[in-house]
């Protein structure tokens, strides 16, 4: 599924507990690990939507190479994706969304979510890692559907909007849901509502 599709089944079927997310995010108690619960929530989304709608955990990314069938990936390296016979050596979506019955649709995700010892540099900055990693898989094999997620909290100003133009230019699509209202507001990133109040937003780049 492409991402404005994917986002507005979201947008529509995720029934996103604020109260929870905006703790996960804005506790110190919480170091990481909450990212398996919104996969969770965003896999029963899908399911509610198709029942034959199917999500997998830290699949291995396909080459569509028989001989070699698996892609691995390593930031920095020259290059950074290359095929591989062994599943072990693969590079892994967080997790997957697959229809099982009719139309084949499978998306691959990234997910990253916000913790409260990270600057907001920090916060984006992982998300670039997981966007140049979809990228570079997605470059080796053109089949692949991929989408790389942040799920964040706070606002954005203009000067935002414009440090962050690297997600939204070179080819790169990036959309947000903005959860200031009861039915979020779907928008691309660069047409996000500013300022306002401290909020819930999830970010998609393909």
């Amino acid at each position: 599924m492409r991402l404005q599709p994917f986002l507005e089944t979201l947008r529509n079927k995720l029934n996103l507990d604020l109260q929870k997310t905006q703790y996960f995010m804005n506790t110190a108690n919480f170091q990481g690990g909450w990212e398996v619960w919104l996969q969770c929530e965003i896999g029963f989304a899908f399911n509610g939507a198709n029942p034959n709608n199917v999500l997998l955990r830290e699949v291995p990314y396909p080459s569509g190479n028989n001989i070699n069938p698996f892609l691995a990936y390593r930031a920095g390296a020259n290059p950074p994706a290359w095929e591989v016979a062994n599943q072990n050596q693969a590079a892994r979506a967080d997790f997957q969304i697959s229809r099982m019955q009719g139309p084949p649709d499978t998306t691959f995700l990234e997910l990253k979510c916000r913790l409260q010892q990270e600057t907001h540099l920090q916060t984006w900055t992982r998300l670039r890692n997981d966007v140049e990693k979809i990228r570079a898989l997605s470059a080796l094999n053109n089949t692949l559907n991929c989408i790389a997620l942040l799920a964040t909290f706070g606002t954005f100003t203009q000067q935002d909007i414009q440090d962050l133009n690297w997600f939204y230019t070179g080819g790169r699509n990036a959309r947000v849901l903005d959860y200031s209202q009861v039915m979020p507001i779907h928008t691309e990133l660069q047409n996000v509502a500013l300022n306002g109040n401290q909020r819930t937003f999830i970010v998609g780049v393909s």
